[in-house]
């Protein structure tokens, strides 16, 4: 899950899939400026709370999300 503010070390940054890194994902989808560092191994990246739907949805979609389920396959029990 996406959050109003993430913080992130740089192995998670550097985790990829599909040949992308989480970092290189973020720079392409937000902007290179969407990260900012607290230290030398911790960034934080902050996001609009009113694009969190959408931000969920296209990070899980590519692959970038551990807890994330897809709007269109949810059921209610």
């Amino acid at each position: 899950m996406m959050y109003p503010v993430n913080f992130f070390t740089e192995t998670e940054l550097s985790h990829s899939h599909d040949d992308v890194t989480f970092r290189d994902f973020i720079n392409a989808y937000l902007g290179a400026d969407a990260l900012n560092a607290l230290g030398t191994d911790i960034f934080v990246l902050k996001i609009d709370s009113e694009k969190l739907s959408e931000v969920n949805t296209d990070f899980g979609e590519a692959g970038f999300l551990i807890s994330w389920i897809e709007t269109r396959r949810r059921t209610n029990n």
